[in-house]
């Protein structure tokens, strides 16, 4: 009986042992588990990318207020043939007030003689006719060029109703300041302007004629009809009394800008339209 007993207690210490032995191998098993998880998976990669925040919502931008228009200075305007923007016959008393040295501005033309130009008279006994004429030269060289120009800064008007190049005016002439804006009102020339509106506004050749004092009653349709008895060179010629009467007065002036190009054709060596 003591040996069966004995032997229990031999088997089950065996038991005991080999169970501890297990458990401590299952233990042991376990810890290293947990050190390599720890050590290896356990944490992220550097490589490993967190997953991107959503963005925080950015207030929308409030559009710029807008600045208010700079209004452009406004110029007078003309009911027809342009801006009437006026410039005075005294801004410019001679050529030299544009071209300095008139000596310096012919040594630039190509083939002109040198020569000491000290006024436009020095100009007259080279160019007194036909193509080289100084009213061909000059028209040709100033009007339609690259510079704006104002019949008004060369010829003057002179109270006799005369209107010359100002440095070849006569000595002592009395010059009228004016204002000229070069605006073309009247392409068609004289009835243009002097036409029938009405019974009651008729400013038609014949019945503005009417109205002159002591004016013979002529049935006149157009400038052509008054050279007859206006030529030119006499005390009655049509430039006289015609710049008398458009450049002295204020309705020209008002309605049709003091213009020379309302009667003055600029394509035709400025005739006068219908001539």
């Amino acid at each position: 009986m003591c040996e069966v007993i004995h032997n229990f207690h031999t088997r089950r210490g065996k038991e005991v042992k080999l169970l501890n032995k297990k458990l401590l191998v299952a233990i042991t098993m376990a810890i290293f588990a947990l050190f390599l998880v720890v050590g290896c998976g356990g944490g992220q990669s550097a490589d490993t990318q967190q997953p991107e925040q959503p963005a925080a919502e950015q207030p929308a931008e409030e559009p710029a207020a807008e600045e208010p228009a700079t209004e452009e200075p406004k110029q007078e305007q003309a009911s027809a043939g342009g801006e009437m923007v006026f410039v005075s016959s005294a801004e410019k008393a001679t050529c030299a007030d544009c071209h300095g040295s008139l000596a310096d501005a012919t040594a630039k033309i190509e083939n002109h003689p040198q020569m000491p130009v000290e006024t436009l008279a020095n100009c007259q006994p080279c160019h007194a006719d036909g193509d080289l004429s100084l009213r061909k030269v000059l028209h040709t060289a100033h009007l339609g060029g690259a510079v704006s120009v104002s019949c008004v800064h060369c010829h003057k008007l002179v109270e006799d109703g005369t209107l010359p190049v100002g440095e070849l005016a006569p000595q002592g002439a009395k010059f009228v300041t004016i204002e000229v804006a070069s605006v073309d009102k009247a392409p068609g020339g004289c009835t243009d302007c002097h036409k029938k509106h009405s019974d009651d506004r008729d400013y038609s050749l014949t019945a503005t004629i009417a109205k002159i004092e002591g004016h013979p009653q002529l049935p006149i349709e157009n400038a052509s009809g008054c050279v007859q008895c206006h030529a030119e060179g006499s005390p009655l010629a049509l430039s006289l009394a015609m710049h008398k009467a458009h450049l002295q007065g204020e309705h020209y002036k008002e309605n049709y800008g003091n213009s020379c190009l309302n009667c003055h054709d600029a394509q035709n060596k400025m005739a006068v339209k219908g001539l």
